[in-house]
């Protein structure tokens, strides 16, 4: 499913759940950020076994800080109110079971 979701900074494509069939067949699901646009951006990748949904910072609290230690501007936009728009939108993702 892809849609476009409006934040306090602006416009984002979203697709949720794109497979990614690795080299065994085995088949990946992965939601994806883009914004609208076309302009090229830096990737941030989250990956983990489980809680797809799950912001990065808050269930790999070690790894962010470390993340913002050494890279203070992956975090320097992200206010308090775009961290709260950013979870609530990750939280809400259709259920592909239903």
């Amino acid at each position: 499913m892809r849609e476009i979701v409006e934040t306090a900074s602006g416009a984002m494509h979203v697709e949720w759940d794109v497979p990614i069939t690795m080299s065994d067949n085995v088949v990946l699901r992965a939601d994806v950020f883009r914004p609208v646009g076309d302009t090229d951006v830096p990737v941030l990748l989250s990956y983990g076994p489980y809680a797809k949904g799950l912001p990065f910072q808050e269930g790999y609290a070690g790894a962010w800080e470390k993340l913002v230690s050494d890279h203070p501007d992956v975090s320097v936009d992200l206010d308090a109110s775009t961290l709260a728009e950013i979870a609530a939108i990750q939280v809400h993702y259709p259920n592909p079971s239903h």
